[in-house]
């Protein structure tokens, strides 16, 4: 329960939703901390139910691992019940709630806490509540800066000296006769051998030899 005879050692909040008329939405019941370990909360939230209908409730981002128990069968009532062994020293979402929006367009529930204790209302605990409004989502329009026209000063044209053009004389070329260069062969060196005296033999004179006279003939040469 809320405390109200001394300061508050945590803090147990819903938010100001808004869900188009059909919809549904997921949203974080927030659980605020200073000192106090945090082992175990029951709470009970009481709702409008010609604006909403709870559709369900898991453990939050701050306490997966803790056990829960929870009753949605009452018409416009949440009751739920968490602890764990593992104790919570900060801040953060203890809660996650889906609803969905059923009544029409513009209708608003209050999200009460009709209790709210934390480790069995030994911690005392601050209970803000929350609204839910059935709306369809108007954007925010968005202001585009107009731009601001700067006077960006127009440069004065400077005068500039146009150079006079001189008239420079062309020089006429001459024609110069190119000199015919003549080819002059250089004289080939002919190499003429020197002859060669050939040695003529003078031939020799054999006599001829003289006649041989067997003798077997002379006794025919003689008669």
């Amino acid at each position: 329960m809320s405390s109200t005879a001394q300061a508050a050692d945590a803090t147990l909040s819903l938010p100001q939703v808004t869900i188009p008329p059909g919809e549904q939405l997921t949203f974080a019941l927030s659980l605020q901390v200073s000192e106090d370990q945090v082992y175990s909360a029951d709470m009970e939230i009481v709702y409008d139910t010609s604006v909403a209908e709870a559709l369900d409730v898991t453990a939050g981002a701050l306490v997966p691992d803790w056990m829960l128990a929870k009753n949605l069968s009452i018409p416009g009532r949440i009751q739920v019940a968490l602890a764990g062994s593992r104790a919570v020293t900060l801040s953060g979402e203890l809660l996650r709630l889906t609803f969905r929006a059923v009544g029409s367009n513009g209708s608003s529930t209050t999200l009460t806490f009709a209790r709210g204790d934390l480790n069995e209302g030994s911690v005392p605990t601050t209970l803000q509540n929350g609204n839910l409004l059935v709306a369809t989502y108007t954007p925010t329009p968005t202001t585009t800066p107009t731009p601001t026209v700067t006077n960006t000063p127009t440069p004065t044209p400077t005068s500039t000296l146009t150079p006079t053009l001189t008239n420079t004389p062309t020089l006429t070329p001459t024609n110069t006769p190119t000199p015919t260069v003549t080819y002059t062969p250089t004289p080939t060196r002919t190499f003429t051998p020197t002859p060669t005296t050939t040695y003529t033999p003078t031939p020799t004179r054999t006599p001829a030899p003289a006649p041989t006279i067997n003798p077997l003939y002379l006794p025919v040469i003689l008669r």
